[in-house]
């Protein structure tokens, strides 16, 4: 069984967008990225236009540093895309491809990148 099929990804990134929030609000500053340390860290960075989280082994500057590159790249080539989606997952899958090449996985198009996480991670 892959991520997907084990998490609510919908609740995983409400979740985490109202974590990313309240630490903003409670700092009175804005939050671009916010890193969450524990037995899974986890890395939230959020912009006008989209909310990125990773689930992570360990965290390391240099881990937070290549997140946000590879967050400001997507932004700058996709950021109209995915400022007008409408949530259907088809209308981004030019998005995942990108994602995926920049990853290291193999990916095709129909495929989930989550697949390709539980074959280089493993299953928790």
């Amino acid at each position: 069984m892959g991520f997907e099929e084990e998490h609510d990804i919908q609740l995983i990134s409400s979740g985490l967008l109202g974590v990313h929030t309240i630490s903003g609000e409670i700092g009175k500053k804005t939050i671009e990225t916010l890193v969450l340390e524990g037995p899974t860290p986890i890395i939230i960075r959020k912009t006008d236009t989209s909310i990125l989280w990773v689930f992570a082994n360990r965290v390391y500057t240099r881990l937070i540093r290549n997140i946000q590159r590879m967050h400001k790249a997507l932004e700058a080539r996709y950021g109209t895309l995915i400022a007008s989606w409408s949530g259907v997952t088809e209308d981004v899958l030019e998005i995942k491809e990108w994602l995926a090449r920049r990853l290291g996985f193999e990916y095709s198009v129909g495929e989930e990148i989550a697949k390709e996480f539980e074959k280089v991670f493993g299953e928790s």
